[in-house]
């Protein structure tokens, strides 16, 4: 079974970055990303928690919209939004916290941006 020193030497890169990748607790450039997702894929690499890599090369998306106002109670916010991003990244999903009232135009603002914002991640959208 391939590990992670596998997945960092076949992607040049190195383990640090392999783990960012696979557990989203760092930025990675798409570039470096899309290298290391390809040879986790060609070595079958399976991530710590048992679950397979995100190996597909699609990178996934989940929003949550929950407006923050003057009486948002942010220790609870807080927790909440960290339960929740922690729980979508162990699915293998990015996030989006959307903040303001109108989360939907948010969101559509955001993917209608000439489609860059979903080019560099690698979405579809229409």
């Amino acid at each position: 079974m391939a590990g992670i020193k596998d997945v960092a030497a076949l992607a040049g890169v190195s383990i640090s970055t392999v783990s960012y990748v696979m557990t989203g607790k760092r930025p990675i450039g798409a570039n470096t990303r899309r290298r290391v997702l390809q040879a986790a894929r060609e070595l079958g690499y399976l991530a710590k928690n048992g679950g397979p890599a995100p190996l597909s090369g699609e990178t996934h998306f989940v929003a949550l919209s929950s407006p923050v106002h003057d009486s948002t109670s942010y220790t609870n916010y807080c927790a909440y939004f960290l339960n929740f991003l922690k729980a979508a990244r162990q699915l293998g999903y990015e996030t989006l916290l959307l903040t303001e009232e109108t989360g939907d135009e948010q969101l559509r603002s955001i993917i209608d941006t000439d489609g860059g914002w979903c080019r560099s991640y690698g979405c579809d959208y229409e």
